[in-house]
């Protein structure tokens, strides 16, 4: 009679941590997904930093350009010069409007990664616990009443447990 009432318990029991495996490993799968998808995020953003970084080099080259003929026009004669002071105000401001657009552009994208990052960060390092819940607890599966052995875990149980329990 005690022994069908232990084994009730037991199965109980081995059935709560096999449940909590099963959705240990779940969880495990999903942060596995977004993990990835995170790491395609963060890849596709340093892509268009690249691709804004490239830009800012040619429109540096524009502007030097730009003001390289603004240069050479003003050294025309007076009846030979056509050149609008309201354009070459416009073209300036346009360019520097640009650029802001980069610059700010840029700097939401770091803001972006780095934050992507420490997500990534706190997801991995939640997925190793996870990992070692679940390896605790498929070896706990193992586990019966009539186990020759016990195994202890290091910090499980406090020394002045220990005296309690003699």
């Amino acid at each position: 009679m005690a022994s069908a009432v232990a084994d009730r318990y037991a199965l109980g029991s081995t059935n709560k941590i096999a449940a909590k495996a099963r959705y240990t490993d779940y969880r495990m799968a999903i942060i596995s997904e977004t993990l990835e998808l995170i790491s395609n995020e963060i890849d596709a953003l340093m892509a268009s930093k690249t691709r804004i970084e490239r830009a800012q080099k040619a429109l540096a080259l524009v502007f030097s350009v730009c003001t390289e003929c603004l240069a050479l026009r003003s050294l025309k004669l007076d009846k030979d010069v056509t050149l609008d002071k309201a354009q070459v105000e416009l073209e300036k401001q346009l360019i520097q409007e640009i650029r802001a657009l980069f610059c700010d552009t840029l700097c939401q994208i770091t803001e972006k990664v780095g934050h992507l990052k420490r997500l990534k960060n706190l997801l991995e390092i939640n997925w190793s616990n996870k990992k070692e819940a679940y390896d605790v607890d498929t070896v706990n599966l193992t586990l019966n009443i009539k186990s020759p052995y016990i195994m202890p875990h290091t910090k499980a149980v406090g020394e002045t447990e220990w005296f309690h329990m003699l």
